[in-house]
């Protein structure tokens, strides 16, 4: 925060990644209010994003930050909702209502609500969707073969690519 915090394209900060569901409640909230309070100190403007350490609940965040402490407008619960456990579904509505069916008890949340991370991914076939350097131990289907897509930007001093011609290093689905 001393280095970068009032920099004008910070735009926001989440200190903690998916805690534990097993987290204390207590504790978590105690260190969220604390770590937005340090933010405060270096950016008003900046939103605070804090993640729903996969209790998607609205009476369970509810209590975290208090409107008359804070701007709750500048506060976002970040949710993981992860449909690659789902198992595959026929149709695109299928995986819409299956989607929307996630939400429903995050409805009055008196935050802006963000979707992050692989929340989109419909199977378990990307690598270090079921942890760092997992290699799809457990796919929920098989899974097949897919290139990394190329770059869309065109500008030649920016764009960057890897060797696509090297032997490949690592685990992979």
């Amino acid at each position: 925060m001393n280095r970068w915090g009032s920099h004008p394209a910070f735009y926001a900060l989440q200190p903690v990644n998916e805690p534990s569901p097993k987290s204390d409640l207590t504790v978590l909230k105690d260190y969220y209010r604390k770590s937005r309070d340090i933010m405060l100190k270096y950016n008003s403007e900046a939103l605070f994003v804090f993640h729903d350490a996969f209790l998607s609940d609205a009476k369970t965040w509810e209590d975290t930050f208090s409107p008359s402490d804070y701007d709750l407008s500048k506060i976002v619960l970040d949710t993981h909702k992860y449909l690659a456990w789902t198992g595959k579904l026929d149709t695109i509505e299928d995986y819409c209502d299956a989607y929307g069916d996630m939400f429903k008890d995050l409805a009055g949340l008196p935050y802006q609500l963000w979707v992050g991370e692989w929340s989109f991914a419909t199977d378990t076939c990307a690598m270090w969707l079921l942890g760092f350097q997992d290699s799809n131990v457990v796919p929920t289907w098989p899974c097949e073969w897919v290139d990394c897509p190329v770059t869309h930007i065109t500008d030649p001093e920016v764009a960057s690519d890897f060797d696509r011609s090297a032997a490949i290093l690592g685990p992979y689905g």
